[in-house]
């Protein structure tokens, strides 16, 4: 058969227009001519080729990847979404926990009794050498400590120790109060006993060594601060059921005193009270708590969502709100990380939407995590697949979520059931901002199963003034089309005008997969339609069945060789 291009009418009749007198009377020439006697063709052109890419739409290249095996796979990054975990900030705020123990404790050891007449100078100064002790035992004191705490959070299963913060410490305040010496040292050695309650790491044996020297410029007062670490419990002290801590601890005294070169004055002497004695106060300051060690009985409920618009839009531009679609092994892949001290079993339920209804749900996945070091994160990754690879590096999950997939999906909710393991000890930080983090990676190779609804379309722009060389009310639509996707199509066409309106009536055949398809489709004009107003070719494939379940390679496509035949040449009107 003849064929001719557009570019070649045209040139036609513009040789034909610039070969006459301008003269001429044009209103005298019948306008009507035909040109070739024989059939003629109007070729509609190469639409293609048709990759997966751009059958999907064109921002749908951006969500396409090659695979190693040369097949493809649609991958999308959502935006990670944070899970608020609310209940333990009840722990966070344990008021009960702060400032507690921070009253002065007091302790007098006897050191000596005043001198009633000593020998003073005529500088009114007298030594007291010979007549106080230049060394005293102190006897051995013990302080019980008794507090308790209520309204503890309820999540507290046990509680084993608290980590106070940078401010704790103990204060330890030595004094000969009123003094009967103007000169000389008063150097207290002592020892004070923690027991197992308290702990400064600057003492771990857990005795506190105080020794300062009291002189008069000083006052015979020093202070000496011991930065406090922790609090370790007795595990009875506690009682989860009613949330209190009742605490009953002891701390111990004793040691020596030193007395070098006493001296006083006559107005010293007179004031001074008939016994001197060394004090020792005791105050633990700003014993608030950073951390807490224990068990804990901890559930939450939470849902989120991550959209996937860009995903969905992407889409709808060539294929139907109806899709269905049916993948043969997609994966998610799901980025968890968290700050969470305390280890963790829950249960995610993802629910797939599509204008905000849901329309698919996989429910009752299992993830777990170990707790994180105070302070840091810990990462863990899912991979989640009807039959998931065990890859280094990944948590392996079988599961079936093809049905989520079956639509193309606006957003998934994920609900999380978070439980926590009570039988494991963990550290809990005050003040801390706890959260999960789920980054979800989708990856669908492009391997269809027997479900596959898809409806795609494509327009081919004729020629110009194509629709005016057609004048007749039936003509056929030839040629090839090279359908190399590993799906069977039912390919239909219409000619439409500027508007998208049909001019013709759709006809359909089929396309076999991995095939060049030969098309020969007689296409009638509908009634009352002007042929002359066609524009375009509007071409349909909608997806007829799997063959043979191969995945869709990178350079598969349909590539299309069609033309217009019109038997009996071209009827021009001019």
């Amino acid at each position: 058969m003849t064929r001719i291009r557009i570019y070649i009418i045209v040139a036609l009749a513009f040789v034909l227009a610039s070969c006459v007198n301008h003269a001429y009377d044009f209103e005298k020439v019948d306008p009507d001519i035909t040109l070739f006697g024989e059939d003629v063709a109007i070729p509609l052109g190469q639409s293609g080729p048709l990759t997966i890419g751009a059958l999907l739409g064109e921002k749908m290249g951006d969500f396409l990847i090659p695979l190693d095996d040369n097949t493809c796979a649609i991958q999308y990054k959502a935006k990670a979404v944070n899970i608020a975990l609310n209940e333990l900030k009840n722990i966070d705020g344990a008021a009960p926990f702060q400032r507690f123990c921070d009253y002065p404790i007091n302790y007098d050891f006897n050191l000596f009794t005043k001198p009633a007449n000593p020998a003073f100078n005529s500088q009114n100064e007298a030594d007291l050498s010979n007549s106080i002790p230049g060394k005293v035992n102190l006897e051995s004191k013990t302080q019980n400590l008794d507090f308790s705490l209520s309204n503890l959070p309820s999540q507290l299963a046990s509680l084993k120790s608290v980590t106070l913060g940078s401010k704790s410490r103990i204060e330890v305040t030595v004094s000969v109060p009123d003094c009967v010496m103007t000169a000389g040292t008063v150097v207290p050695n002592l020892s004070l006993s923690l027991g197992s309650f308290l702990v400064s790491n600057d003492f771990p044996d857990g005795v506190i060594k105080v020794n300062p020297t009291l002189d008069s410029k000083n006052g015979y007062s020093a202070k000496t601060t011991i930065r406090l670490n922790k609090l370790v419990l007795d595990p009875k002290s506690f009682n989860a059921s009613e949330h209190t801590l009742a605490v009953s601890a002891s701390m111990t005294f004793n040691g020596t005193c030193t007395i070098n070169q006493p001296k006083t004055t006559r107005d010293r002497h007179a004031k001074a009270p008939d016994e001197a004695k060394l004090r020792v106060t005791i105050v633990m300051k700003d014993l608030a708590i950073q951390d807490i060690e224990g068990s804990f009985d901890y559930s939450a409920k939470n849902q989120v969502s991550f959209q996937l618009g860009d995903l969905s839009a992407s889409m709808t531009d060539k294929l139907k709100e109806e899709i269905r679609l049916d993948f043969s092994d997609p994966t998610i892949l799901l980025d968890i990380e968290s700050n969470i001290t305390i280890p963790i079993n829950a249960k995610l339920d993802l629910a797939a939407r599509q204008n905000k209804v849901k329309y698919a749900e996989v429910k009752n996945i299992p993830i777990s995590l170990p707790g994180a070091t105070p302070g840091s994160f810990i990462s863990k990754r899912y991979r989640l697949a009807a039959k998931p690879p065990h890859n280094q590096g990944e948590e392996a999950v079988a599961v079936n979520f093809a049905s989520l997939l079956s639509r193309i999906p606006d957003d998934m909710l994920i609900t999380t059931n978070v439980a926590t393991r009570s039988d494991k000890t963990a550290i809990l930080r005050i003040g801390e901002n706890y959260k999960v983090t789920i980054s979800p990676h989708i990856i669908i190779p492009l391997s269809f199963g027997p479900n596959l609804k898809v409806t795609l379309r494509d327009t081919l722009a004729l020629p110009a003034k194509t629709g005016a060389m057609i004048q007749k009310n039936t003509f056929q639509v030839k040629g090839t089309i090279d359908n190399g996707f590993p799906l069977k199509f039912t390919f239909s066409i219409v000619m439409v005008d500027k508007d998208g309106v049909a001019l013709t009536d759709t006809v359909s055949q089929t396309l076999a997969a991995d095939s060049v398809n030969d098309v020969d489709l007689i296409l009638t004009k509908l009634p009352e339609a002007d042929p002359t107003q066609i524009t375009s070719a509007f071409l349909t494939f909608e997806v007829d069945g799997i063959p043979d379940g191969r995945p869709v390679m990178t350079d598969d496509g349909i590539l299309t060789n069609l033309h217009i035949a019109i038997p009996g040449g071209l009827h021009l009107t001019l």
